[in-house]
């Protein structure tokens, strides 16, 4: 393999690419992400879906959209890099399903109705040009979905964390709008998705960013003084939260006494961290200053976050059932995604969104595992046949008509006592 390639995983949120030299196989020569254009649209996936197949007009075709965003930004990296365009030899792209199909224009309409199943699973392989991208010399190639709603992104952590050759049970939880569980015990692969939501990206939350320098990242309660005390990315003052922020506010809060098991703020507290405005009740996480202003959650944001860690949790638990084995016999956790290396892992404990894991050997938290597994098929043909026999002997476990799922996701949107 010669020239050079850039390995693409599309989110429901966030797009990222890394450019390698492809002839020095370690050789990765930059790197960015960017949003998906395609949010002013849908924060979630059948939004979109429902979209594109309402509206087919131009301007709003997010299939266009999105390979025009991917094409400039793929001629930024090159520009940048002082290559020419003509020099990419190699596009890998993986993302989730509707990501998927959106890109290669392909049919959406199974998506939405029952069984809610994919026609297209296999692999793509295209000429770069006709996928919209203005590399004249490039194949672009894209490996085989799982299941519905699962896609290539998924096979990619498998692939990215090398998973599937796990010797000890294994637990992977890709977080983000739409989330991926993976389960692997004896060499048998379960996976399936959940529909999370964009609050733990740090979208819809009233004060929510980015995991970015200035972005609310750890929030402490101190019980002598009663406080609630933050940290943010980069030191920097604080600009709003983001989703590992929102994960350790719940448990500070939960602290606090100003959140119960059901998620209501506590109305009867004292804190001076508590507020009515317009008969909406929150919990300031910091006061307005100078150079700020205030930070906080809202009831309606708390709401959003049990949803969430409820969808996570209850997708785990149901992979575990169905893996007939226990969260006490985890023993690999990787995270990766929204979350990637700051998630507070005692606090996800504490608020119920992941199981307690008592005899973990090895935590990979990174973010970026989807495109971890894109960079290995961008430099390796034997992975791209591997990936194929991951797919083959990945199980997808089908939520839609589960008998536990609405008892799990209703018991899992408590906080623990």
């Amino acid at each position: 393999m010669s020239g050079y390639g850039v390995a693409i995983d599309i989110g429901t949120t966030s797009v990222s690419m890394s450019l390698f030299d492809i002839s020095k196989k370690n050789a990765k020569i930059a790197s960015l992400s960017f949003e998906n254009p395609q949010i002013r649209f849908g924060e979630d996936v059948i939004s979109r879906i429902r979209h594109q197949i309402s509206d087919s007009s131009e301007k709003t075709n997010l299939t266009q959209l999105i390979r025009e965003a991917i094409s400039s930004n793929v001629l930024t990296l090159t520009s940048d890099n002082s290559l020419s365009p003509k020099e990419i030899h190699d596009v890998v792209i993986v993302g989730n399903t509707p990501m998927h199909h959106l890109f290669f224009d392909l049919p959406l309409n199974s998506l939405l109705v029952e069984p809610f199943t994919s026609k297209n699973i296999g692999v793509l392989n295209l000429d770069a040009v006709d996928v919209g991208l203005d590399l004249p010399n490039a194949s672009c190639y894209s490996p085989p979905l799982i299941g519905s709603f699962v896609g290539s992104d998924a096979l990619a952590v498998i692939l990215g964390f090398g998973i599937a050759t796990d010797i000890y049970p294994s637990l992977a939880l890709d977080i983000g709008t739409n989330s991926e569980m993976i389960v692997q015990h004896n060499g048998k692969l379960l996976v399936a998705s959940a529909a999370s939501g964009p609050a733990f990206e740090g979208m819809s939350l009233a004060c929510g960013m980015k995991a970015s320098e200035g972005a609310i990242d750890k929030v402490h309660y101190d019980c002598g003084s009663q406080s609630l005390n933050v940290e943010t990315i980069g030191n920097e003052t604080p600009l709003g939260i983001c989703g590992v922020g929102a994960v350790s506010a719940l448990h500070a809060l939960l602290q606090a006494n100003l959140l119960n098991e059901e998620g209501s703020i506590n109305r009867l507290s004292t804190s001076p961290h508590l507020f009515n405005r317009d008969s909406i009740y929150g919990i300031w996480l910091t006061r307005e200053s100078a150079n700020a202003s205030p930070i906080y959650l809202n009831q309606m944001d708390i709401r959003m976050l049990q949803q969430s860690k409820a969808a996570i949790r209850t997708v785990t638990e149901i992979l575990l059932l169905e893996s007939n084995f226990t969260a006490a016999e985890i023993q690999n956790l990787y995270i990766t995604g929204a979350f990637g290396n700051g998630l507070d892992l005692k606090a996800a404990e504490a608020i119920g969104m992941l199981p307690h894991v008592p005899n973990l050997k090895n935590i990979i938290q990174k973010w970026g595992g989807a495109l971890l597994g894109a960079e290995l098929l961008l430099l390796s043909q034997h992975d791209r046949l591997t990936v194929q026999e991951v797919a083959a002997a990945t199980e997808y476990i089908d939520l839609m008509n589960h008998p536990q799922y609405t008892e799990l996701h209703s018991r899992y949107s408590f906080f623990p006592r």
